[in-house]
């Protein structure tokens, strides 16, 4: 349970955290916790058989899984077949992740007959890519969908796939369904380096850029960011040990640079990522603000260098690069700029500091809604999910809690895209009667290992305040046993760090265990320590259970 309520910029990342409806005994007198919670603590939300010689038959309906909503189409030329695959390709690359799986899913529904091998194989790891980045569950998919490729193709002595990428794009779903050793051995292999060379060995270059990149974003994942930053800087043709000059050049390779970034603020050196993030940029440290906040011409660029200033708390200036960016002037400050990205990055730095009511007129206004509107069109969902989500989540920090009910409610009835809006009304009812009902039809993922542990910690801090003369440590054991759950079956995953952490707290083991998961959680999402709500009621039932527990 944490002070935050942050919002992942990608649902499956990005899951919208939300307070619950209960409200704290009335009758408790007031108190002042007289211990201090950890500043970094992150939110507690209260989101057939295959044939290798004849392609027609590798994938039937029963394992296309195709979409059920889907409108069956007509079959198309066999000459836009490559032209098809490149718009499907093309939707993939924009982030266009639902569309595209639709696109490679009609090639193989209505033009199977017509795909050569290698146009079947092409369409099933572009599919595969699609799905990868869906979450766990279709990422298992994608998984089955490789490996029944690969098995009815041929291999290289060495075990790795002779189709192009299907080792890399496997790696990567492996990765997703927390199969990191797994991952990591088709990606060693691809590099072809053993498990158990010596760490110059690992961390030396194989020269496929995808592949070594691949391998230290693992790698960040699996906590070995020496690894990773040895393995970055070995690409960027630099050495550890370095001068700071040295090691802030940009090495020309975009990727490379910002993964370093990245792996920097990981570790923490903040300044060694600014020196490199504005050197990507062509600014100088030290230059005036109007320099530093003018936008470089590259998108990535510029918007990794602001949410590093957010890590840095240097959000004045964050705000000033953004709006640059996003081309808005005094009187039009909360009109779109066209680039969601941009615009949803602005909105929630907006709500980091505080300036909802900014916030709330930019999400309404990419949602094609105007303030002051009634009810019913201000709730009708825009379409995008991740609008809808940030702009509910925003709507209960502001407290219109019915608003945000009836747009999630709303959005289940009306979108495809239903875990979200599922997750996120589950989060709503976090410590009520109506929890149960809202999270039976959430697909397992991590974010529901996580809200079921919120639920259970929710339930034990409201008896621990009710101050029974018996202590039930029942619901305490069951979010242990969630957030257990979820930090075993899914990739490292801040926000369930930070319930880890809770939990240990409240039962009562030494300091260090519990804020070594908080420092897990920081280096996973370093932006999480600045959305502290210490405020909040939620946040007040916690210290008041420590409080009686003798914990503070």
């Amino acid at each position: 349970m944490d002070a935050n309520k942050p919002v992942n910029s990608s649902l499956s990342a990005n899951t919208v955290e939300f307070t619950p409806k209960f409200t704290l005994n009335s009758s408790a007198a007031p108190f002042t916790p007289s211990f201090t919670l950890n500043p970094s603590a992150t939110p507690f939300i209260p989101r057939s058989t295959l044939s290798s010689q004849d392609p027609h038959h590798e994938l039937t309906r029963s394992t296309s899984l195709s979409i059920a909503s889907r409108i069956t189409r007509p079959h198309v030329d066999k000459s836009d077949i490559p032209q098809l695959i490149k718009i499907a390709y093309t939707t993939l690359k924009n982030h266009q992740y639902e569309f595209s799986e639709d696109k490679f899913r009609s090639l193989l529904d209505n033009s199977l007959k017509d795909l050569t091998l290698a146009q079947y194989q092409n369409v099933v790891i572009g599919l595969s890519r699609s799905l990868n980045h869906q979450g766990h569950h279709k990422s298992v998919k994608a998984c089955s969908l490789l490996e029944q490729l690969k098995h009815n193709n041929s291999c290289h002595k060495s075990g790795v796939s002779s189709i192009k990428n299907l080792d890399l794009t496997l790696s990567l779903a492996k990765q997703n369904m927390g199969k990191h050793k797994e991952a990591e051995s088709l990606l060693l292999v691809l590099s072809e380096k053993c498990p158990d060379s010596s760490e110059v060995t690992l961390c030396k270059p194989c020269g496929d850029h995808k592949v070594d990149l691949a391998l230290a974003r693992l790698w960040q994942v699996m906590d070995e960011n020496d690894w990773a930053e040895k393995l970055l800087l070995a690409m960027s043709h630099k050495q550890p040990g370095s001068n700071e000059a040295t090691l802030c050049e940009p090495c020309g390779k975009l990727e490379i640079d910002l993964t370093l970034a990245r792996q920097w603020q990981v570790l923490g050196k903040n300044d060694l990522a600014e020196k490199l993030l504005l050197a990507m940029s062509h600014k100088q440290p030290g230059s005036n603000e109007a320099t530093l906040c003018k936008p470089c011409g590259k998108p990535e660029v510029d918007l990794a260098l602001a949410r590093h200033w957010q890590v840095m708390d240097k959000n004045d200036q964050a705000e000033k690069l953004l709006l640059a960016m996003s081309h808005k002037q005094p009187d039009s400050m909360c009109k779109p700029c066209g680039n969601p990205e941009i615009d949803l990055t602005l909105a929630r730095l907006w709500q980091v500091m505080g300036k909802n009511d900014r916030a709330e007129k930019l999400l309404l206004a990419m949602s094609h809604k105007q303030p002051g509107s009634n009810e019913a069109t201000l709730c009708k969902p825009s379409g995008k999910p991740e609008i809808d989500l940030t702009l509910a989540r925003l709507w209960l920090i502001m407290d219109k809690n019915d608003w945000a009910e009836t747009l999630l409610e709303n959005g289940l009835k009306t979108n495809d895209h239903l875990a979200g809006y599922q997750l996120a009304l589950s989060c709503l009812y976090v410590g009520t009667t109506r929890f149960n009902d809202k999270i039976s039809s959430v697909p397992y993922s991590a974010d529901k290992c996580l809200v079921l542990s919120c639920n259970s910690f929710f339930l034990f801090c409201q008896k621990i305040e009710s101050k029974s003369s018996v202590i039930d440590y029942s619901e305490l054991d069951k979010a242990k046993k969630f957030v257990d759950e979820g930090i075993k079956e899914f990739p490292p995953n801040a926000k369930l760090y930070t319930q880890k952490a809770h939990c240990l707290r409240m039962a009562g083991e030494p300091e260090n265990e519990w804020r070594d998961w908080f420092t897990k959680a920081n280096s996973l999402d370093p932006l999480r320590a600045l959305k502290n709500k210490s405020d909040s009621c939620w946040r007040m039932l916690e210290y008041e259970a420590l409080r009686i527990l003798k914990l503070t």
